[in-house]
């Protein structure tokens, strides 16, 4: 059950590193903290500020379990961005990707689809769950 949750929240990462490579005007996409659970345990995506790049939105996420710390995460989420930044993070806009982990090397999809209350709704697809987080965000420069 624990890797589940790391699979989800290596989604969410990813789904916040693409909002940021939208736009050259806008250099990034930062998103807040958020949580999910699974069963019982809760899950806690952090992902450090999505940058954009020539190949898209780039960051590092970090999954933290506190009922099973041993089954932490952390990463690099990748989405490829080929609009404006603005653009493609207009409401019900989604943008895919990938979540790589750097503790076992697994790569999990990533979709992170945008609200009109600058909320993102993260969905991480592992071999065991999807996951889904949902976190405020905002574009940055």
């Amino acid at each position: 059950m624990p890797f589940r949750l790391r699979n989800r929240i290596i989604a969410l990462s990813l789904c916040l590193a693409v909002v940021s490579s939208a736009s050259a005007a806008t250099q990034g996409i930062k998103v807040e903290r958020c949580k999910t659970r699974i069963g019982i345990a809760r899950v806690v995506l952090n992902i450090d500020h999505l940058t954009l790049t020539e190949e898209g939105l780039k960051g590092d996420y970090a999954i933290k379990i506190p009922l099973a710390p041993f089954m932490d995460d952390s990463g690099t989420i990748r989405i490829p961005v080929t609009d404006r930044l603005q653009d493609a993070v207009a409401p019900g806009k989604t943008l895919y990707g990938t979540a790589s982990s750097q503790e076992d090397g697994r790569t999990h999809e990533v979709a992170c689809t945008f609200t009109d209350g600058k909320k993102v709704r993260i969905v991480v697809t592992t071999p065991e769950r999807v996951l889904s987080f949902e976190a405020p965000y905002r574009l940055s420069s």
